[in-house]
């Protein structure tokens, strides 16, 4: 077996190979190795020990693989490269531009501000009703044709739903 070898198994680099055989570990197997480890290094001086989860590996170029499968672990436990982080900000700004571009131009909406605007149509709806109700009842109790009763009621319940979808136009424009 090369050092090149047993420095891959162990997860190490060649020159910390180097630097624990001349203390004395030996390089014949990686078995004799690893339980060298074990009896003489302190538990600090080893990958497992690390605080920041870095495995001590050197990436090459493009072998990290797609950010996507990236987004589906936790992000905080990875470590990724400038490049890698700068590529998605751009990403990510780009496809804040075009929901920005989007509620501009009308297309999208906040969720925030549909809620304020269907709340304050339906506290429009329930106060107009009861404005309705007083105003039509004058007109009802005058009149004594029952179809005419109804056609009064049905009437001021239809301007008032227009005067409604009218408010309600208005505020998404706004």
């Amino acid at each position: 077996m090369t050092k090149t070898e047993l420095a891959k198994e162990l997860g190490i680099s060649r020159r910390m190979l180097y630097k624990l055989i001349d203390r004395g570990m030996p390089a014949d197997s990686v078995e004799a190795a690893i339980k060298w480890r074990q009896q003489n290094l302190d538990v600090t001086q080893t990958n497992d020990f690390r605080i920041d989860g870095n495995p001590g590996v050197k990436h090459g170029k493009g072998s990290r693989g797609n950010s996507s499968s990236r987004n589906k672990g936790d992000a905080s436990l990875e470590k990724i490269s400038f490049n890698e982080a700068r590529t998605e900000r751009e990403i990510l700004s780009a496809k804040l531009l075009a929901l920005d571009l989007q509620e501009r131009a009308g297309i999208l909406f906040r969720g925030d501000k549909v809620e304020n605007i269907i709340a304050q149509i339906a506290r429009s709806f329930r106060d107009g009703l009861f404005v309705m109700a007083k105003r039509v009842s004058i007109s009802v109790a005058a009149e004594s044709d029952p179809a005419r009763c109804e056609q009064m009621i049905v009437d001021g319940i239809c301007t008032h739903i227009v005067k409604i979808t009218d408010e309600f136009e208005r505020n998404i424009k706004v």
